[in-house]
């Protein structure tokens, strides 16, 4: 079966695209030890393992909770700035650590993304300094 496009939403203008293949060979996925009952089945599984893989940029961090103003949440978007043009843009957090000391209050993410080169209205109305 072959996947041709993926129906989630883009977290940027341009769909990440993976490097291309040193033999000018379109990619392949092979998949071992999935048993599937028939043709729906079977199509939701590709469906599925490639919608996971349009997400490839990883993002790890950490926040001074009290100068960012703000809790993050794991399962949401935030926008990362500072980056490049290429990859400044909204993520999707996949994880948030939050960590509690006498003086300081920080956050460790992580985070993802399954496009390049973000939107000015990504980061809202008003200028932020993050």
């Amino acid at each position: 079966m072959t996947l041709e496009r993926s129906a989630q939403k883009l977290l940027g203008k341009d769909a990440a695209e993976p490097p291309p293949h040193p033999e000018n060979k379109p990619p392949r996925t092979f998949v071992r030890h999935h048993v599937t009952t028939g043709t729906q089945e079977t199509t939701r599984l590709v469906d599925a393992i490639g919608d996971e893989a349009q997400w490839f940029i990883e993002a790890r961090g950490e926040v001074d909770s009290v100068e960012y103003g703000d809790i993050l949440h794991a399962r949401r978007t935030v926008p990362v700035k500072g980056v490049g043009e290429l990859l400044s843009g909204l993520y999707y957090l996949t994880s948030v650590k939050h960590l509690y000391k006498v003086d300081r209050y920080t956050q460790m993410f992580t985070a993802r993304r399954n496009a390049t080169t973000g939107n000015l209205a990504d980061f809202g109305p008003k200028p932020s300094p993050f």
